[in-house]
């Protein structure tokens, strides 16, 4: 087992930014907990800080994809776009609450000739997701990198027995542990529920297609997974 110590990223401001972030969770209803724009625009701001962080480790853009977990991870797509990378593999995959395994239903097309593989998951609880995407896309030689806002230390030591001889996670915040339903603790709740909370879908996945971060076929499947 390869030890993972994660690289925790700062910036002037990054506490009173997770600290809005965990804004009245667990403790208030979610109606009054930070969520929708202030939400939006916190995460995006901690987003784009480990995205740039984790982009010193790429050694060429053209040959990393960025995995994404539907829908929480999709905020995480801009950031990385925004710095050069053009590649990137959609899986519209959840969490089960019983079992805790990862159910799939769509995978897109997957790039050849590919040696970084960043898996963004914006809350790494226990790993499960990322373990799913980083078999899928376990290319020879590949080197591993994992970008969150939060993570639990039962995630990192799931990653560490995965053998991969080239990792590195990259968070802004590592919190105490998983409860017993497997939610980070004192974590910040639902991050997609928080994130996509009052925001215009139609628009903004249009701005995803225009980007070409996503096609017309998955805008439809996104759209029918809110439903």
């Amino acid at each position: 087992m390869s030890k993972i110590k994660p690289l925790i990223i700062d910036y002037p401001g990054i506490n009173t930014d997770l600290d809005s972030l965990s804004f009245g969770y667990p403790h208030l209803d979610f109606s009054r907990q930070c969520k929708g724009a202030e939400f939006r625009e916190t995460s995006n701001r901690i987003m784009h800080a480990v995205a740039s962080k984790a982009m010193e480790f790429v050694d060429n853009p053209e040959t990393t994809v960025v995995a994404l977990a539907w829908r929480s991870s999709l905020p995480f797509a801009e950031c990385f776009r925004e710095l050069g990378i053009s590649n990137f593999v959609h899986f519209n995959v959840y969490r089960d609450e019983e079992t805790l395994e990862p159910i799939c239903s769509y995978v897109s097309a997957t790039p050849s000739n590919i040696e970084t593989v960043i898996i963004a998951d914006p809350m790494l609880a226990t790993a499960g997701t990322a373990e799913y995407m980083q078999h899928f896309l376990n290319y020879e030689n590949t080197q591993f990198i994992y970008t969150s806002v939060i993570s639990a230390p039962e995630g990192i030591s799931k990653l560490e027995s995965l053998e991969v001889q080239d990792q590195q996670v990259i968070t802004a915040r590592l919190d105490r542990c998983l409860d017993s339903n497997a939610y980070i603790v004192p974590g910040i709740g639902d991050f997609g529920d928080k994130w996509f909370d009052e925001l215009d879908l139609e628009g903004y996945l249009n701005s995803l297609v225009d980007m070409r971060i996503i096609s017309h076929h998955e805008k439809g499947l996104l759209i029918k997974r809110a439903a």
